[in-house]
């Protein structure tokens, strides 16, 4: 290839922009991970004030029915005393055994209904805390990614006004190495060893290099190595 070194050099300020275009995309990658975990946050928070209404719910009903059991059990006892007779009163003590014992579930109940009431308060609340914050999370994002975008454009622009000057055959070994390392296709070697993955390189290897006269790779990260 004509002008080998001076490709190579091209290629090192195109490799700038791949590293920054790499860290450009992870930033992004970022934010929209930002996004996604107070998304799954508000949903998570949601889920748990549905679950803690439905406990309510289930309460109240239960409680509802016991009511009802006892205004039975009521009725039925206010009918065995108007009888007066003495099995009648044996059935009312038995009743009102059974009236105490709801009245005591009831009692009961009341006190995890109240519970209840204050975990769906704070599940309510929980819930419209994490609707804020993935609101807010979302505005974060977007405008952080909107500059993201706009930097990596003007990122793309000076790449493409830099690679327009190589040999395609030259660009081409580049951009496989580049999708295999991106942002980190090229290695400078460094007494004789390669400068990204530490491999020993042979004499001639070296000898070759310093030359600049032809496209050679690590033997070991078959990233493309230069001495600039």
């Amino acid at each position: 290839m004509a002008n080998l070194a001076a490709s190579l050099d091209t290629l090192w300020r195109v490799q700038q922009l791949d590293a920054a275009l790499r860290d450009n995309k992870q930033a992004m990658d970022r934010a929209r991970a930002d996004t996604t975990r107070a998304g799954a946050a508000q949903t998570k928070a949601a889920t748990s004030a549905t679950e803690a209404e439905t406990a309510l719910h289930r309460l109240r009903t239960e409680h509802k029915e016991l009511e009802q059991e006892l205004a039975r059990l009521d009725s039925r006892i206010r009918k065995l005393e108007a009888e007066a007779a003495q099995a009648s009163q044996a059935a009312v003590q038995k009743h009102r055994a059974e009236v105490d014992e709801l009245e005591g579930k009831g009692l009961e109940l009341l006190d995890r209904i109240s519970a209840a009431e204050k975990a769906v308060t704070a599940a309510r609340g929980a819930a419209a805390e994490a609707g804020k914050a993935r609101e807010s999370a979302g505005k974060t994002a977007a405008a952080k990614i909107a500059d993201l975008e706009a930097e990596a454009g003007r990122l793309r622009g000076q790449r493409e006004a830099l690679v327009v000057g190589l040999a395609p055959e030259l660009l081409a070994v580049y951009e496989s190495a580049q999708t295999r390392y991106p942002g980190a296709a090229l290695a400078r070697v460094a007494d004789g060893f390669c400068g990204v993955c530490s491999g020993e390189l042979t004499r001639q290897l070296v000898s070759q290099l310093k030359a600049r006269a032809e496209l050679l790779r690590c033997p070991h990260c078959l990233r493309l190595l230069d001495m600039p």
